[in-house]
């Protein structure tokens, strides 16, 4: 009846962790309790012990979050949630919703100008290639799917 605190939720993957789950999904920011004035210690501890969870039982944890209100452009500042969310994760995406445009697309059989409806921001990439590198996707309703289309090389008018 109530929201889980930090604790709470940490709590809640490191149960599903100890039971076998080898990939949990929470979004920690909505979830949440109301944030009391130490948010950067909550965030800190919080993220600190999933860290911790997911190497003791070898499972992978995607914490989901949201643009602020007030979003201009993908970029890791723009996440809700405080600093520490951006600062300890491993890979930031972000996947834009968008009408139909055009770009300029490297695919496996070369460089073509492709209408597609989704991006995705690859906005770090800690242990990886690709930071800053764009993908188009084209989302299918009756699948609920994403088809890769290939790497944005730029924007088509």
């Amino acid at each position: 009846n109530t929201q889980p605190t930090r604790q709470q939720l940490g709590g809640w993957v490191e149960t599903r962790a100890k039971a076998g789950y080898r990939l949990i999904a929470i979004d920690p920011i909505t979830a949440a309790a109301h944030r009391s004035r130490g948010v950067w210690e909550e965030d800190n501890a919080f993220l600190h012990n999933i860290k911790r969870t997911a190497v003791e039982c070898s499972c992978s944890i995607i914490l989901i979050s949201h643009p602020i209100k007030a979003v201009s452009f993908p970029d890791v500042t723009q996440l809700a949630g405080g600093a520490a969310y951006s600062r300890f994760a491993q890979t930031i995406l972000w996947l834009e919703s968008h009408a139909d445009k055009t770009s300029k697309v490297k695919t496996a059989c070369g460089t073509a100008e492709v209408e597609h409806d989704r991006t995705l921001y690859l906005l770090k990439v800690r242990n990886g290639r690709g930071q800053g590198v764009k993908l188009a996707f084209n989302f299918k309703s009756e699948s609920l799917t994403l088809h890769e289309i290939g790497i944005i090389v730029e924007k088509s008018q």
